[in-house]
């Protein structure tokens, strides 16, 4: 416990988000032997899109970006939320960087809901952390844009050209593979252009 209250915010979110996955991981493989399924368990963290069910489990509104399946996703949304979170708190303190992480998370959400609500394309039940973590990387590129990190066999570049290629990412659906990411993704960006502006 000493150990991890010592770690740094960006560390803390990471472990808490590695922590779920594995236990979800876990359960997945005692599910598989059981022969029962394993999103039974996983819709309890996730949003989901239908307002009925939603009003039943509220508190997937805060689960759902901490809650990850998928070992590319968690993979690829942790190693940016650590980077882009160290550099972050240059500027920002330790609670501004958790506080824009659920904010970032929260407004994923809301795209998420409205969508589901409007477009047939947009729906089902909602997890993982790219709304939270994109809020992170666009303040970052906001607020500095022109802070230079060595990247391995790069060399020295603008944190803004980081930032630029992890929208791509996220806002071209290479994280995420159906409408309700994308959604969501643009929900964080918005975040984070607020937070950084204000």
């Amino acid at each position: 416990y000493h150990k991890f209250m010592a770690t740094s915010v960006p560390l803390k979110l990471v472990i808490i988000n590695f922590a779920i996955f594995i236990a979800l991981r876990l359960i997945g493989i005692i599910a598989m032997i059981g022969g029962w399924d394993i999103n039974a368990v996983v819709d309890y963290l996730a949003l989901p899109s239908p307002l009925d069910i939603l009003a039943q489990h509220p508190w997937t509104a805060v689960t759902y970006m901490f809650t990850h399946y998928e070992v590319f996703h968690i993979i690829f949304n942790m190693l940016t939320l650590y980077w882009f979170g160290k550099m972050l708190l240059l500027r920002c303190s330790n609670r501004q960087l958790v506080w824009l992480y659920i904010y970032g998370g929260l407004l994923g959400a809301t795209f998420f809901l409205v969508g589901a609500q409007l477009f047939d394309g947009v729906g089902g039940w909602l997890l993982g952390a790219s709304s939270a973590v994109i809020a992170i990387v666009i303040a970052t590129a906001v607020l500095m844009p022109d802070f230079r990190i060595s990247l391995f066999l790069i060399g020295s570049i603008h944190i803004k050209w980081v930032a630029i290629a992890a929208f791509l990412f996220f806002a071209l659906g290479l994280v995420g593979d159906n409408a309700a990411a994308h959604i969501t993704h643009f929900g964080g960006m918005t975040m984070g252009i607020i937070f950084a502006l204000l």
